[in-house]
């Protein structure tokens, strides 16, 4: 008996048996062939090649049986070349029937899996693979032990009864798991990881998804590439491809067309699943129906773009009606607004971040409402008094609009944004960090446009007179961070304060 080997480049690891095989010259070892199959890197397959075999019997079935079962634990494909259908057929099966140690030593019978090559010979001869003529030896070309008729029955009658149970197993496990899958209020589905990714499997609920048979989705390779929107198939090619090169799971929302030509908003959701039955990866799939949930979620952004209009009118109106007392001051809180949003986008802060700046500055002055007109538009100096109560604004303004909810700190805005970082500042001597990033930026914004534009009191000191200011109290009065953005918006990016 011949035995040698070699390792392809595909990783195909190649068994070559050759020779005459029989019981009389012993049983070769499988270890030292396991171990080599076994080796760094582990095999993609394990072939058999059989062609150059002589004469055998039940020693070569029961080495490759053996061979099977271990190649079968390590979940690699196997093929036979050279071995009739039948042949390769029941050493499969053979390799699936446990060994019986614990009957073995009780019995002291042979070990189960030498009697099992014997009867899987026997089958094979009288299945018609092998002439069945003669006695054992006749019919193999090489002399056997004795056989053993009323032996030989009884490992057949244990191998058909296991094989038997694992098919009733099999058969009952595929009957529950197909049950499930046809229980299940969506579409479950295999398919090839590919391109086209072509169905293997798919439940029967795509009838009611999208109105399809299973039999014509899984005739036509395009059916499910072509049922995608236009619009949405690249990105879901994309998702695929991605899933396709990192073997992450696949989870997708795209709108499928219907049979009828209606859409259906689908989620897609599969992990890639590699097994020895697949020459590529596959994906095992779940999609389901979530047009109804598309539906409410356009529904709610219609309702929040809604809202978000009139809350905007209503901070408007609120902002008109501040500055209609004060005619000088006409359009302030709309500048401030428009120069703290130009410094937090120089600040790269979130998108909600800006968004609350320039709300907040539309009303930062909101508690001049309840400021004397006369007092606002004074030409002149004021007094302690008039002063007094200027600076309650920002008080006025927080009580205002503490109560009002909006996402966004509006009404501590309004509070903070007189404070200073040294703590000079009202109407609560706030320090540092105990001022929020919004009113540490609307100050800044707030001073800029107040020195730059003219006044019941004074004329306009001037942009440059403005920019200095802030310069000289960077970290002092003001934000290090919001007077630097400031600084770069109006000396770099060439800001236009229209006043």
């Amino acid at each position: 008996m011949d035995i040698s080997f070699s390792r392809e480049p595909d990783n195909t690891f190649i068994v070559r048996l050759g020779g005459n095989w029989n019981i009389v010259d012993g049983l070769p070892s499988s270890e030292q062939l396991q171990k080599q199959i076994g080796s760094t890197p582990f095999p993609e397959r394990v072939a058999f090649d059989t062609r150059e075999l002589g004469a055998w019997d039940s020693s070569l079935l029961t080495f490759l049986i053996k061979l099977t079962n271990f190649c079968r634990g390590k979940s690699v494909p196997i093929s036979y070349q050279g071995l009739p259908e039948g042949v390769a057929r029941l050493i499969d099966l053979a390799s699936a029937v446990p060994e019986k140690e614990d009957a073995r030593k009780e019995s002291g019978r042979a070990p189960f899996l030498s009697r099992v090559g014997e009867t899987t010979l026997e089958a094979v001869k009288s299945a018609g693979e092998v002439p069945a003529s003669g006695d054992l030896s006749a019919r193999t070309g090489v002399a056997s032990k004795q056989e053993n008729p009323e032996e030989m029955m009884r490992v057949l009658d244990e191998m058909a009864e296991a094989l038997r149970r694992r098919e009733e197993q099999l058969r009952v496990s595929e009957a529950k798991y197909r049950l499930l899958v046809e229980q299940i209020p969506a579409v479950t589905y295999t398919a090839v990881l590919d391109v086209q990714s072509t169905t293997t499997y798919i439940s029967p609920q795509i009838e009611s998804l999208l109105g399809y048979r299973q039999s014509e989705w899984l005739t036509d390779p395009n059916l499910w590439l072509n049922s995608i929107c236009l619009e949405d198939r690249p990105r879901v090619l994309e998702a695929l491809a991605q899933t396709q090169a990192t073997g992450k799971p696949l989870d997708c929302e795209y709108r499928m067309i219907r049979s009828s030509g209606s859409l259906v908003w689908v989620r897609d959701e599969a992990v890639v699943v590699r097994d020895g039955d697949h020459q590529s990866p596959y994906l095992h799939g779940i999609m389901r129906d979530i047009t109804e949930r598309k539906d409410f979620e356009h529904s709610l952004e219609q309702l929040n773009r809604s809202l978000r209009k009139t809350v905007e009118g209503t901070i408007l109106a609120m902002s008109f009606t501040v500055e209609s007392r004060d005619p000088y001051t006409a359009g302030h809180q709309k500048r401030v607004s428009d120069i703290a949003l130009a410094i937090a986008e120089n600040m790269d802060l979130s998108r909600e971040e800006m968004e609350g700046i320039r709300v907040g500055g539309l009303i930062h002055d909101m508690g001049k409402i309840a400021v004397p007109a006369e007092i606002l538009s004074k030409p002149g100096r004021l007094n302690e008094h008039e002063f007094a109560l200027i600076k309650d604004h920002a008080q006025t303004g927080f009580d205002i609009l503490k109560s009002i909810e909006l996402p966004w700190p509006v009404a501590q805005i309004a509070y903070q944004h007189h404070e200073r970082l040294d703590g000079s500042g009202y109407p609560r001597n706030l320090k540092g960090d105990e001022i929020i990033m919004e009113a540490r930026i609307i100050a800044v914004a707030d001073v800029i446009e107040a020195m730059a534009s003219h006044r019941p009191y004074r004329p306009a000191l001037g942009l440059d007179k403005a920019l200095e200011e802030i310069h000289i109290n960077r970290g002092v009065l003001f934000d290090a961070e919001a007077v630097d953005a400031c600084l770069k918006l109006f000396k770099e990016k060439n800001y236009t304060l229209e006043i």
